[in-house]
């Protein structure tokens, strides 16, 4: 194609190149594996349960806070996901650090003992890691 068509961009192999760097990048980068495990447990938490995903849209609410959808970060796809991932942690962070407390505190309504753990154990990740959200 590029000989019958001189001036045609082949975009999706340049993208597909950045992508393959940044993930190379992030695999020499110390703390990028720490940053995504956690987001992964993020994802994982809300992508699979309905049940968590309404809690999380009511633990929004009442922070009258509009909730974006957290996706895969550094996975298969573009780095422009990637960054919607990372924007909507960083824009949901009120709503998640609230739904996590409410999960593991037994006097919450919210209070789930299956993943109260869980959801201690992101609370707890957060705080020690929130170097990576700023």
């Amino acid at each position: 194609m590029a000989a019958k068509f001189p001036n045609i961009v082949t975009w999706h192999c340049l993208s597909h190149r950045l992508e393959l760097a940044v993930g190379d990048a992030a695999d020499e980068t110390q703390g990028i594996r720490n940053f995504q495990s956690f987001m992964d447990s993020v994802y994982s938490l809300y992508s699979r349960s309905p049940k968590t995903q309404k809690q999380l849209e009511t633990a929004a609410k009442e922070l009258s806070r509009q909730l974006r959808k957290i996706g895969r970060v550094l996975g298969t796809r573009w780095v422009a996901s990637s960054f919607r991932t990372v924007d909507a942690m960083w824009n949901n962070f009120e709503a998640l650090a609230a739904h996590w407390k409410s999960g593991f505190d037994r006097g919450s309504p919210l209070y789930d003992g299956s993943l109260a753990s869980q959801y201690r154990g992101l609370r707890k990740n957060c705080v020690l890691r929130s170097s990576f959200l700023i």
